[in-house]
């Protein structure tokens, strides 16, 4: 059999196809094309991964840390298989979380609103001069105060307030201390009452202190104008005139919840002598001074 040139060109390519696979040294000679693509992308891989080596440790240097480092799982906050059944580490309490306020820190202190009301007995006596010389009254007598009002300072509260006493005694030295009640047929039937009422009537302002706003000691005090009265029981008509009045207190107030409280105070009142008149605004004679002395219970809410 003849074989043309070709012939054995062809075969000899069959031949060494297989052989540019296994030995890449062979020269471009013996290579066909295809072995030729596949040699150049396995060169193409080896390179893309050389330089993608080189880029990752280019970055985790500039991050600051080792490649092993950045290798390792972000979240390094789950515990370890070994350490899982170890308690968990407590935070250190904040320095600045404020303190807890104990339970009953808003109550049994003396601030914010004030009430007072307060009664009680005591010694009242109104005396001076009358027409006939001396003249006096006294007695044991009711007191009764009203105070309104609010803190202004720790322990310190101002009210406005109302005040005052009564009491019924003989008039010694008064116009009726002698007198008899006669008939129209001018016939002598009993003697007059002597007995008379006589009151002191202040509305002022009033200061009350509390040194430890959350004790039951306290002492105050209250000024203001008012108005002395005495009335006979002989006639019925009023002698009365304006005075300045002043009171100075104190006692002690026991909690009886969280924000009122009662107790027991001394009050001393006195007011300036002053000229009574009678219901025309004519003088009477009567120039006379109260002075009062008494022990109240109070009801305070403060």
């Amino acid at each position: 059999m003849v074989r043309t040139k070709e012939g054995i060109h062809s075969n000899e390519k069959r031949r060494f196809a297989p052989c540019t696979l296994l030995h890449p040294r062979l020269t471009s000679r013996t290579m066909t094309s295809g072995s030729k693509r596949c040699v150049f992308r396995r060169a193409l891989i080896i390179v893309a991964s050389f330089l993608f080596a080189q880029s990752a440790v280019g970055q985790t240097k500039e991050n600051g840390s080792s490649p092993a480092a950045a290798l390792e799982p972000s979240d390094m906050s789950a515990p370890s298989a070994r350490g899982s059944d170890e308690p968990a580490a407590t935070p250190p309490p904040s320095v600045d979380a404020p303190a807890a306020s104990p339970a009953g820190a808003a109550c049994c202190v003396h601030e914010g609103f004030y009430l007072r009301a307060s009664s009680g007995y005591g010694y009242f006596s109104i005396w001076g001069n009358g027409p006939s010389g001396t003249a006096s009254l006294s007695s044991l007598g009711k007191s009764f105060g009203l105070a309104l009002g609010g803190a202004v300072a720790p322990g310190l509260a101002v009210a406005g307030t109302l005040r005052s006493t009564v009491a019924t005694a003989s008039f010694q030295g008064g116009p009726y201390e002698h007198a008899e009640v006669v008939s129209t047929e001018g016939k002598r039937l009993s003697p007059a009452s002597g007995d008379a009422e006589t009151a002191l009537v202040t509305l002022g302002v009033l200061l009350d202190w509390y040194p430890n706003q959350r004790g039951g000691w306290h002492v105050g005090g209250l000024l203001g104008p008012g108005a002395a009265a005495v009335i006979p029981r002989a006639s019925g008509s009023a002698m009365a005139n304006f005075v300045w009045s002043g009171s100075v207190f104190g006692g002690y107030d026991f909690w009886m919840g969280n924000t009122w409280s009662a107790g027991v105070m001394l009050v001393a009142t006195a007011a300036n002598r002053t000229m009574l008149r009678d219901n025309e605004r004519r003088d009477t004679g009567y120039q006379l001074q109260p002075l009062a002395l008494g022990l109240e219970a109070s009801f305070v809410l403060y």
